[in-house]
C-alpha cells in the first residue's frame, strides 16, 4: 500500500513537471569553441535524461564485468560447501557403520571441499576406527591450531584416551571441556564415569547433581546414585568393621541410605544387621520390610526369620505380603511351605507362581522336592530337576550390559566395568550356564 502512494506522488510530480514546462516554455544555448546549439527546455532535459539513462547502463556492464570473477568464486564455494556437506552427512554413515576405508575416503575429499575442522573430525573418526593412534595425535595437534575448533579438539582427544583406556588423562579435558561446555550431555555423563572409575566421589555426585537440573537424571536415579555411592565410600572406609565407636556413624549413613534408595538391597541387609546388633529388632524388622516391598530377595528372607518370633512359616507369608504377587515372594512361601511340610499350600503357591511368571529353575527344584518327599515318585523327580537345567535362572545378581552373574552387588561390573548395571532379576539367559 504503501509503495503504491509513492507511485501516484511520483507519478503526480512528473505530471506536475511536464505541466510546467509547458507554461514556461523557453530556449537552451550551448556554446561549445565556436559552436552554437540551441534547443527547447523540454528537448534538453530529455536529452539529459537519455544520457544519464544510457550512462547508468554502461556503468551496470562495467560492473558486471568487474564483478564476474567474484561471483564465480562464490558460485564455486557454494557448489564445494554443498557437496563438502553431502560427504559429510555420507562420512557419518559410513562412521556408524564402521566402514573405516569409506569413512578415510570421505574425510579426505570433506578436506578438499571444506578446508574445515569438520575434515580433521572425520578423518580422526576413521583413524580411530582402524585404530592407528600416532595418526589420530596428529590430527589432534592439526586441529588445536585452530582457535575456534578448541572443543572439538578436546572432544577428540577425550576419545583418544577413552580409546587408549587412559582413564587418568581423560579427567583433566573432561573437566576443561565442562568449563568451555557446562551443559553438554555428553561432556558431563563421561565426567561423572570417569569420577567414578577413578574415586572422585565428590566430583561425580556434583555432577549428577548437575545432570538431575538439566533434566537428564531423575530425581529418583539421582536419589539412587547418591544412596550407592555413599555405601560403596561407607565399605571402603569402614569394611564390616563392628566395632562401637564407628557403628554410630555407620548407622547414621545407611539410614540416609536407605532413605534415599529404600530398595538397595545391600545397604539394607547392613543396616539390619547393625539395628539387630543394637537388639532393635522392630526397626530392623521394618527396614526389611520397606525394601522387600520394592526388590524381595532371599537374604532379606533370612535375616528377617532371624528377627522374627514365632512360627517361620506365618513370618515369611507376613514378609511376602509386601510384594504378594512378586516370583521371590511366591517362592519363599513354597520353600517355607515345604520345610512345614505343608505341600498343598507348597503346591498351591507353585501353581499360582507359575500361571503368573512361570516357573524358574529354583522353581522346578521346588516342585522336586514336593515329588520326592512327599510322593516319593522318583520319575516325576527326574522330571522336575531336568525342567530345572532347562529353565531360566532364578534371580541373580547380574550386569544388564554384559550379562555377566555375580554373587554379590558391585558399583561396576568386573566384566565389562560399566558402573550402575548391576542389578538382581531374573538372568536374561533362558539356559542355566
Amino acid at each position: 500500500m504503501i509503495r503504491f502512494f509513492l507511485f501516484i506522488l511520483a507519478l503526480l510530480a512528473l505530471l506536475t513537471g511536464f505541466w510546467w514546462l509547458k507554461l514556461h516554455t523557453g530556449t537552451v544555448l550551448v556554446n561549445w569553441q565556436n559552436v552554437e546549439l540551441e534547443t527547447s527546455l523540454a528537448v534538453f532535459i530529455a536529452l539529459l535524461l537519455a544520457v544519464l539513462l544510457v550512462s547508468y547502463g554502461l556503468i551496470g556492464i562495467l560492473r558486471f564485468i568487474f564483478c564476474l570473477p567474484s561471483r564465480l568464486n562464490r558460485y564455486s564455494r557454494r557448489r564445494q560447501r554443498k557437496k563438502g556437506l553431502h560427504t559429510f552427512i555420507e562420512a557419518c554413515t559410513h562412521l556408524s557403520l564402521e566402514q573405516k576405508t569409506e569413512a578415510k575416503a570421505d574425510g579426505y575429499a570433506l578436506e578438499r571441499y571444506l578446508q574445515t575442522p569438520l575434515a580433521h573430525h572425520v578423518l580422526f573418526e576413521a583413524s580411530l576406527l582402524e585404530q592407528n593412534y600416532q595418526k589420530c595425535e596428529q590430527l589432534v595437534d592439526e586441529l588445536q591450531k585452530d582457535p575456534d575448533a578448541n572443543l572439538l579438539a578436546l572432544y577428540d582427544r577425550t576419545r583418544l584416551a577413552f580409546a587408549q583406556k587412559e582413564q587418568v588423562q581423560a579427567l583433566p579435558l573432561l573437566l576443561e571441556m565442562e568449563r568451555l561446555a557446562p551443559t553438554a550431555p555428553w561432556v558431563l555423563k563421561n565426567l561423572f564415569q570417569v569420577c567414578m572409575e577413578l574415586k572422585r566421589y565428590q566430583k561425580a555426585l556434583e555432577v549428577a547433581q548437575v545432570l538431575c537440573k538439566h533434566n537428564l537424571l531423575t530425581s529418583e536415579q539421582h536419589n539412587q546414585y547418591q544412596g550407592k555411592i555413599m555405601f560403596t565410600q561407607l565399605e571402603e572406609h569402614h569394611g564390616d568393621v563392628q566395632e562401637q565407636p564407628t557403628i554410630k556413624t555407620m548407622l547414621a549413613t545407611l539410614n540416609k541410605i536407605h532413605d534415599l534408595a529404600p530398595d538397595f538391597i545391600p545397604a539394607t541387609i547392613k543396616l539390619a544387621k547393625i539395628l539387630q546388633v543394637q537388639n532393635k529388632e522392630r526397626n530392623a524388622r521394618k527396614v526389611i520390610e520397606t525394601t522387600w516391598s520394592k526388590t524381595p530377595h532371599p537374604e532379606l528372607l533370612t535375616l528377617y526369620l532371624h528377627l522374627a518370633k514365632g512360627d517361620q512359616l506365618e513370618a515369611t507369608k507376613y514378609l511376602a505380603s509386601f510384594a504378594p504377587r512378586h516370583p521371590e515372594s511366591l517362592l519363599s512361601i513354597a520353600q517355607a511351605a515345604i520345610k512345614a511340610e505343608k505341600w498343598p499350600m507348597a503346591r498351591a503357591t507353585l501353581k499360582e507362581l507359575a500361571e503368573l511368571h512361570g516357573l524358574s529353575s529354583r522353581g522346578y527344584q521346588l516342585l522336586a522336592q514336593i515329588e520326592l518327599n512327599q510322593q516319593r515318585d522318583l520319575q516325576k523327580y527326574q522330571q522336575a530337576m531336568e525342567q530345572a537345567v532347562l529353565a531360566k535362572r532364578a534371580a541373580t545378581w547380574q550386569c544388564h550390559d554384559c550379562c555377566s552373574i555375580l554373587e554379590t552387588w558391585q558399583l561396576t561390573c568386573p566384566n565389562c566395568h560399566h558402573h550402575w548395571q548391576v542389578h538382581w532379576g531374573d538372568c536374561k539367559s533362558g539356559i542355566m550356564q
